[in-house]
């Protein structure tokens, strides 16, 4: 869980990765924690594990890989919160009454069709636009709530893409089908080709063929930082 602590003259943002009940540090050189900054972890037990592998294969200290893990905004004190709209009883029985005000009613029927709320990036998605839901929420049409970043379910049910892919030719087709074929099995697959053939598009397509079936993908972006230092690489051994 991320916390924040004391360090030298500053307040910075720390993992907490296991608990003790004994140290031989005297007690008057440990420090409090300041803050929990989240009320759950956002590192489970599985990504813990394979954060702990990876310090140990690869002999980097365990902060910086927990760093890593996380996007910049929460290695700092941000809160996880997301800001979620709600229909009021007034904005429901507007909605009917709604006549030159086309942007307003389309954002009040969203809403309707989702009771349990739609936050900031579903609105978004919808075109709502915040202005929109600051001119409803003056007028106690709708009201917002802080909550947990959690996606609703009606959000994971939407367009993975939010643009038509494009058509795909004989080579990508070819490429697109080779990954789906073997989808179920370990097995390895590398595009060739120059910048802009379209590479890029076949790895569009076939994440979202893998996340439209409820699987998982990752992504590796190669670190530019790294070449730019030329840094000496260190490659696993994989037998």
């Amino acid at each position: 869980m991320r916390v924040q602590v004391s360090f030298g003259r500053r307040a910075v943002v720390g993992v907490v990765i296991e608990l003790k009940t004994q140290t031989n540090i005297p007690k008057d050189k440990l420090k409090f924690i300041m803050e929990l900054l989240d009320p759950i972890p956002l590192i489970d037990e599985q990504l813990l594990q394979l954060l702990r592998w990876s310090s140990q294969y690869y002999h980097h200290p365990i902060g910086e890989v927990c760093a890593a893990a996380l996007i910049p905004k929460l290695r700092t004190t941000a809160k996880i919160t997301t800001t979620t709209w709600h229909l009021t009883a007034a904005g429901k029985a507007a909605i009917d009454h709604l006549k030159n005000a086309p942007k307003q009613k389309q954002a009040l029927s969203i809403l309707l069709e989702h009771p349990e709320g739609c936050t900031n990036t579903y609105c978004k998605t919808h075109e709502i636009a915040s202005t929109t839901l600051k001119t409803l929420q003056k007028k106690a049409w709708v009201e917002h709530s802080e909550a947990m970043m959690l996606a609703p379910s009606h959000e994971l049910s939407q367009p993975i893409l939010a643009e038509q892919p494009f058509p795909l030719n004989a080579e990508q087709q070819t490429a697109v089908t080779y990954i789906k074929e073997h989808e179920n099995q370990f097995t390895v697959a590398l595009l060739e080709g120059i910048t802009g053939s379209g590479k890029t598009e076949v790895y569009l397509q076939s994440i979202t063929s893998f996340l439209s079936q409820g699987k998982q993908v990752l992504i590796l972006i190669p670190e530019i930082s790294l070449s730019i230092r030329r840094a000496p690489l260190v490659w696993p051994d994989f037998g």
